[in-house]
């Protein structure tokens, strides 16, 4: 809010000898700081001189700066009503209007003020930011080029020109407006902390983070946003230690910002600090009850410690809040398969690629449910789709299980060795990879590939029952044998039947 605030030439009242003195005495006060003594000097202008609107007016700015809005509006109107061509009047009534939301009201003072004083900055400034406001960009943006070309110092008008640059995605645009401001005043932490956010949207990680840093500098380390924004590039950056410490110091000075809450939730759940990570998400949802990320997240640990019915309720509110989540309706609809729920579990899967067509992991997820009823083609297609959006080893892994099934042994054979490329650690690549082998007599290729199963899972039971059985058709009878029993005793459930008939 910019004020004009200005102590006129006594030209117009200089009959009056005790309008001039009080009013002197009110200038002298004020510049010393006593601006309860001011207010009285004023007081006593004013009764000397109860229709000057120049004393009515600069009473009115002291009364603001007072807290006394009702007072400063009177006096406005009484300055008005005695100059009824009075610019400065109209502005800062304005912005009284504009503080108490009486947006309407403010408009039309700052028309008044831009028709009587047609190079007002202030008031183009003033204006502009209502039609922000009213989504009327353009005449915003026209109204705050306005106002910079009359008062190219007028750095708050920078600054909301910035912010709309930012909100319309002229990142350049608003990254020069802060810098603008910066230029003109190196100590204005706002200004840092706005250009921080355009840099980060940027890419600019290193300028990003050397704004924030400046910000907090010239805060005294006291900038919860600013701590906020840095903890929130850090976890970007792989600094999540870092992050965490930006996070507390923004909870401990700000301790009502469900955001803050929210980011240390998902660094605990990182770490798998599952109970501090729930403890940040109840408390975010405290302050903010309709917090759609939350519930998803909250939904997540839920899930994860057998809580169904718990994860249900928090992925239901999750995409009643927010309709579009499609990271939500993913999660709900891995819930809904575990629970056997296929067709809920397709809808929400369906969901999740309509809200995002390039959700690889909806794709692949999807595919699972339509091999299990049966839509071997329509599982087959999307896998081939999230492998198009996203290679993965377990994609791969998944859509050679299919393969095998088909008995297209040659394509399962490349979709795991594709696998194994990914994560030579799969161990389930390289046992299934070892079966369709064995289907197409690469005897030697599947011991290989069951020894290095076995190597990277020591009890993987299904590893050693077709490792078992491969070393039987190859004439090692004992070792045949011993693998199968290690297989019964993992669990493995035909791995008994073999041992009965195999090994007796």
């Amino acid at each position: 809010m910019v004020w004009s605030v200005f102590f006129f030439a006594l030209s117009l009242f200089a009959q009056n000898e005790a309008a001039v003195e009080n009013y002197m005495e009110a200038v002298k006060r004020y510049r010393a700081g006593d601006k309860t003594g001011a207010l009285q000097a004023f007081n006593l202008a004013v009764d000397a001189a109860p229709d000057n609107h120049e004393i009515l007016y600069n009473r009115g700015n002291l009364r603001v700066e007072l807290g006394d809005k009702a007072g400063a509006l009177d006096d406005y109107n009484r300055a008005i009503a005695a100059k009824p061509d009075y610019p400065l009047a109209y502005n800062n009534r304005a912005n009284l209007k504009l503080q108490q939301g009486l947006e309407n009201e403010a408009f039309d003072d700052y028309n008044k003020a831009i028709e009587l004083k047609a190079d007002f900055a202030d008031a183009y400034f003033g204006r502009g930011k209502i039609k922000k406001s009213r989504q009327l960009y353009g005449e915003a943006m026209a109204d705050f080029d306005k106002a910079l070309q009359l008062n190219p110092k007028l750095l708050p008008c920078y600054t909301a020109r910035g912010l709309l640059k930012l909100e319309r995605d002229d990142l350049p645009g608003a990254e020069k407006d802060f810098t603008a401001v910066i230029d003109r005043k190196n100590d204005a932490a706002e200004a840092y902390f706005n250009r921080g956010n355009v840099r980060h949207k940027l890419g600019n990680k290193a300028g990003a983070m050397n704004d924030y840093d400046r910000a907090l500098l010239l805060k005294n380390m006291n900038y919860p946003e600013a701590f906020y924004n840095r903890a929130v590039l850090k976890t970007e950056s792989g600094d999540k230690d870092g992050a965490m410490n930006d996070l507390n110091y923004s909870i401990a000075q700000k301790n009502d910002h469900a955001p803050s809450y929210f980011a240390r939730g998902r660094l605990f759940y990182d770490k798998g600090e599952f109970e501090s990570a729930l403890k940040d998400y109840h408390r975010a949802l405290e302050i903010d009850p309709d917090f759609a990320e939350v519930y998803n997240s909250r939904g997540m640990i839920l899930k994860d410690k057998g809580d169904r019915a718990g994860a249900l309720k928090d992925f239901e509110k999750a995409v009643e809040l927010k309709p579009n989540f499609a990271e939500a309706h993913f999660n709900f609809g891995l819930l809904k398969f575990e629970m056997g729920d296929k067709k809920a579990a397709m809808e929400h899967f369906n969901d999740a690629i309509d809200l995002r067509p390039n959700y690889a992991l909806a794709y692949a997820n999807r595919a699972i449910v339509k091999v299990a009823i049966g839509d071997k083609t329509g599982a087959e297609a999307d896998y081939n789709k999230a492998l198009e959006i996203a290679p993965s080893a377990d994609t791969y892994y998944n859509r050679g299980n299919l393969k095998l099934d088909l008995q297209n042994y040659l394509g399962a054979i490349e979709d795991y060795s594709r696998a194994i490329e990914l994560n030579n650690q799969h161990a389930e690549a390289y046992c299934s990879r070892g079966i369709a082998r064995q289907y197409l007599k690469q005897s030697n290729e599947a011991l290989f590939d069951y020894n290095r199963a076995i190597e990277l899972k020591a009890d993987f039971a299904d590893a050693y029952y077709h490792r078992g059985l491969l070393k039987n058709d190859r004439g090692d009878r004992d070792g045949g044998c011993a693998d199968l029993k290690t297989a019964a005793k993992l669990g493995e459930p035909q791995a008994q039947e073999a041992v009965a008939g195999l090994c007796r």
